[in-house]
């Protein structure tokens, strides 16, 4: 079996084994062809078809080289992005499972599942050209690479081959594709309202934190500052009773150098008074001889 993506015509009406129901002259998008049965993809679904129910879409050679192929596609974003689509068209995102592209959902419920930003579903129509059926996911891919394989788009069938995503999805790169926007103003609007609310609210929120977080500061400052404070008091203190223990030590000092110099003194009058005591004697001891002397 061999991976395709090309357009057929429905020959005449069809009802598939699965249910769907193919009209004639509708246009498929062919991603498989075999032996007796080509797979096609609708909305989003894959079925089968015998090939004989189908003839290949004929392109006149003034045609460009992909036809038009119309899907209905949902993007879901926020309301204030939904309003920049709405004014100025869509702008390829900055990467994701193929690259930069712009990504649709074929169903409102599968862009809860794959919206980076949430709020408002726009449904578009969208001209997918040549498709290429994703097999793996390429997340390099870029629209000038897609052009030199030849294609316009990607398509990602719902669980298929080594992709693994539960749901399908196509990528444009060329944001001109898009050919219609169908939204809901009021939608917008209110979503857009609550935007705002919550961005004030967030706002808000962010204000009273950084608030909190420079009264937090500043009580640290504060605190920091009175610690400070009180480690400068406690150091003056300890210098101050340094002093006065250093100005007590000079004056035990100085008294005792005091005490020792009266001490001193004191012995040194001792000793005068005794060596006066003792020559008085000894002057007396000499009269005393002298006196006897002269009586003999």
């Amino acid at each position: 079996m061999t991976s395709v993506c090309e357009l057929f015509e429905v020959k005449e009406d069809y009802t598939c084994e699965d249910g769907t129901l193919l009209s004639k002259g509708e246009i498929v998008l062919v991603i498989k062809k075999g032996f007796e049965c080509f797979t096609f993809e609708k909305n989003g679904k894959i079925g089968k078809i015998p090939k004989g129910k189908l003839k290949k879409q004929q392109l006149e050679q003034n045609q460009r080289k992909a036809p038009e192929n119309i899907i209905t596609g949902y993007h879901q974003t926020s309301a204030e992005a939904a309003r920049s689509i709405i004014a100025s068209g869509f702008r390829v995102g900055a990467g994701d499972i193929v690259g930069g592209g712009i990504y649709f959902a074929l169903t409102k419920e599968d862009t809860e599942r794959k919206a980076h930003q949430k709020g408002v579903i726009l449904q578009c129509d969208v001209d997918v050209g040549s498709c290429k059926i994703m097999q793996q996911l390429e997340p390099q891919l870029t629209g000038d690479e897609l052009k030199k394989q030849g294609f316009d788009s990607v398509f990602f069938p719902s669980n298929y081959m080594n992709v693994g995503l539960n749901y399908p999805e196509y990528a444009i790169y060329d944001p001109t594709r898009v050919k219609h926007i169908q939204y809901d103003q009021q939608q917008i609007q209110v979503k857009s309202e609550v935007e705002q609310r919550i961005k004030a609210l967030e706002e808000d929120q962010r204000r009273k934190a950084l608030e909190e977080e420079q009264r937090r500061k500043t009580l640290e400052e504060e605190q920091k500052r009175k610690t400070l404070d009180e480690e400068q008091k406690r150091k003056a203190l300890e210098e101050e009773e340094q002093r006065k223990a250093l100005e007590e030590e000079q004056r035990r000092k100085t008294l005792d150098e005091e005490q020792r110099r009266k001490l001193l003194q004191e012995e040194q009058r001792r000793k005068a008074l005794k060596e006066e005591e003792q020559r008085k004697a000894l002057e007396e001891e000499q009269k005393r001889k002298q006196l006897e002397e002269e009586q003999k």
